[in-house]
């Protein structure tokens, strides 16, 4: 259960940052397409972003890679989420979300990065 809750509020950040992102720059990222309506393509885009990023923070683990240091977890995880963000828009007609360049999901993994360390340390969560 304490793996649960993170998740499920990074899904929901995650998923709400996603529309607001389509929002404020609707030419920029796209959300839906011919299979998902444009809310059923926040949740199911959000959803892959947070699982394509907890999955590469558990390979990390696995690796046993040490990430010490604020700085150091900062851009780990801003490369984890841009990342995320670009595979998932690369999968468009799985996924229903688009986007106009790798810029712009480096600034959305950012934003996303930013948002999630507030909600881990407001949680005061434990890996």
């Amino acid at each position: 259960m304490k793996k649960v809750l993170p998740f499920v509020l990074f899904w929901i950040v995650n998923s709400l940052f996603l529309y607001l992102a389509s929002v404020v720059y609707p030419f920029k990222f796209v959300l839906g397409n011919f299979r998902f309506s444009m809310l059923s393509a926040t949740i199911w885009a959000g959803l892959w972003i947070t699982v394509l990023g907890w999955l590469a923070i558990w390979l990390i683990g696995k690796l046993k890679i040490k990430l010490s240091g604020v700085a150091q977890m900062f851009i780990s995880y801003w490369i984890v989420n841009a990342a995320a963000v670009w595979i998932t828009a690369r999968l468009a007609t799985i996924t229903g979300f688009g986007i106009f360049s790798f810029w712009w999901a480096i600034g959305l993994g950012l934003i996303l990065n930013i948002v999630q360390s507030a909600v881990w340390k407001l949680g005061k969560f434990e890996m």
